[in-house]
């Protein structure tokens, strides 16, 4: 089972933003006392593993400009995340029980997490869903 580790509250200092993914570990993680409330959400997504959800922590980087020879991609940083959670995507009951989970828990799992892709949109140009 894949967990991530999703940005709750807006930091001006940082470069990733609310609903960001900011890492995706395997359910035998034990996240650290500053990977919680009140900064971040863990979500737990049954049925997925980490290899699966790994896209949600990639960085935007620009192809149209200098490209890195090692590595073949852009040297400049679009989006420190790729992908986000869009807030207006999730449907309002479960929104709900989500801010209730980070009130109570600061754990959340996903009933369904084919249903969770419906979530997430593109930064760069608010395209498509993932797929696990």
């Amino acid at each position: 089972m894949a967990k991530l580790l999703v940005r709750w509250i807006d930091n001006p200092g940082i470069h990733t933003k609310r609903f960001d993914v900011i890492d995706v570990r395997d359910d035998s993680v034990e996240w650290g006392s500053k990977e919680g409330f009140p900064s971040y959400l863990r979500v737990s997504l049954p049925g997925v593993t980490k290899e699966e959800a790994q896209f949600l922590s990639e960085v935007e980087w620009d192809q149209n400009g200098p490209l890195d020879i090692d590595t073949g991609r852009g040297t400049t940083k679009l989006h420190a995340r790729k992908w986000k959670i869009k807030e207006g995507n999730i449907p309002p009951p479960l929104f709900a029980q989500i801010e209730v989970a980070y009130m109570i828990s600061n754990e959340y799992v996903v009933p369904d997490a084919n249903g969770m892709l419906a979530w997430l949109e593109k930064k760069i140009d608010q395209s498509g869903k993932g797929s696990w």
